[in-house]
């Protein structure tokens, strides 16, 4: 099991931490493998910061060279085990 540190921008942030979002689509670069961690990093692009805001996903599921997929991506099914807001612990997802 590794653990990787993402950048996540805030639209998708939220959507994972609601729930709504239960996948993380990335370049396959990192050796991705089932019961890996996601540290989920929220991530302001034109700002080039880090709110602060966390969250520790579980990789459940992973999809590789499937037809509509770019050749060297892969989509994962994540679930959510915590979150962690500036200055705030860590805390269980709801």
């Amino acid at each position: 099991m590794k653990h990787h540190a993402l950048k996540t921008i805030p639209p998708y942030f939220e959507d994972i931490h609601s729930e709504q979002k239960k996948f993380e689509i990335r370049k396959d670069d990192r050796g991705f493998e089932v019961g890996d961690m996601l540290i989920l990093k929220e991530w302001i692009w034109d700002e080039e910061r880090y709110t602060g805001k966390e969250m520790l996903a579980k990789v459940k599921y992973i999809m590789r060279d499937f037809p509509g997929l770019e050749h060297g991506y892969c989509a994962m099914g994540i679930s959510v085990l915590s979150y962690s807001t500036e200055g705030v612990p860590w805390k269980e997802g709801d």
